[in-house]
């Protein structure tokens, strides 16, 4: 590949990061460059994520422990949400530069804006390697990007909206399935890191990060199952365990409820599969008996497929039949 071709390429990476971007500035407004002024959470759950960090950065003795709520004990920094790579970051630099830590809320705003950028870049890289013709990966990561149903959950569930985390993940199992034959030390490592980062985020990131590198693991062991490839697999339960073991070591709080609620309640419905609120076509799904409201009685069972996902299900049902 020539200097000329590989120059346009990156320039192409850029623009999709910059597109990216200036739609965030059109549609946030001075969210985008005022990072410090605005705090995206309009529900208590968000602002607590706001509080546990610069609370924990400004009055905190310990890494580990929070004592800005559930008073006198404290409580343990991840079960507070404190998210543990942003809460240390922070804390750790405003031990030297001490005003660091009063620019909490921008650097929040800045690592969930930075995560859909970046998303809408990998998922471009992602597409131009599934052999998509870049003027249509152009446009499809910008839109994915910005219609990543996590982005909708920012004002009130703040640890689990980085767009990143799949866009990321995904393309590193692009590039691990790409090079099975020879599979390198650093990609092995990369994938690790991205997992071990995304479970100090928060464990649901974590969990779906494994997920997707114990299919990869699946599919590589079934169309060549060498012990090599086993081994990958097993390599992939080192993050959650890192992850426990620093739980055991650093929570000393005692009788916690083994299921948390919600677990059973928060479920999925056909309603919230198959009909959705953010359609054009609501007077159909009334029309053919769809409850919306039922769909809309709770967020965290929201599973819409969306029209193209319904048309799937629809040409497999016809096969099958």
């Amino acid at each position: 590949m020539s200097k000329r071709v590989r120059l346009v390429s990156l320039l192409k990476v850029v623009l999709v990061g910059l597109i990216t971007y200036t739609f965030l500035c059109v549609l946030l407004g001075p969210v985008c460059y005022r990072l410090n002024d605005f705090n995206l959470a309009d529900q208590e759950e968000a602002d607590r994520n706001y509080y546990v960090i610069q609370y924990h950065a400004l009055y905190d003795s310990s890494y580990h422990q929070f004592q800005g709520m559930n008073y006198p004990y404290g409580e343990q920094i991840v079960f507070s949400e404190g998210q543990p790579v942003i809460s240390y970051s922070i804390k750790f630099f405003s031990t030297f530069f001490p005003d660091v830590a009063m620019y909490t809320v921008g650097f929040m705003n800045f690592f969930l804006i930075l995560n859909i950028v970046l998303s809408a870049v990998f998922i471009y890289l992602i597409l131009l390697g599934l052999k998509i013709p870049w003027k249509w990966a152009f446009i499809s990561a910008i839109a994915i990007a910005l219609l990543n149903p996590q982005n909708i959950r920012i004002p009130w569930q703040y640890p689990i909206c980085p767009a990143l985390v799949i866009p990321l993940s995904l393309y590193l199992v692009q590039q691990l399935i790409r090079n099975q034959k020879k599979i390198s030390i650093t990609l092995l490592m990369l994938c690790l890191l991205n997992e071990l980062f995304w479970f100090f985020i928060n464990a649901y990131l974590g969990a779906f990060v494994l997920a997707i590198l114990l299919v990869t693991s699946f599919y590589l062991i079934a169309k060549k199952p060498l012990w090599s490839n086993l081994l990958i697999a097993f390599l992939w339960g080192i993050p959650p365990v890192l992850y426990m073991l620093y739980l055991k070591g650093t929570d000393y709080h005692i009788n916690r409820p083994e299921l948390s609620y919600g677990y059973l309640e928060y479920t999925s419905t056909i309603h919230s599969i198959f009909s959705s609120k953010f359609t054009p076509f609501s007077f159909f799904q009334k029309a053919i008996g769809f409850d919306i409201q039922n769909s809309l009685s709770h967020l965290e069972g929201n599973g819409y497929l969306g029209v193209l996902g319904l048309l799937n299900v629809l040409i497999l049902f016809v096969f099958i039949l």
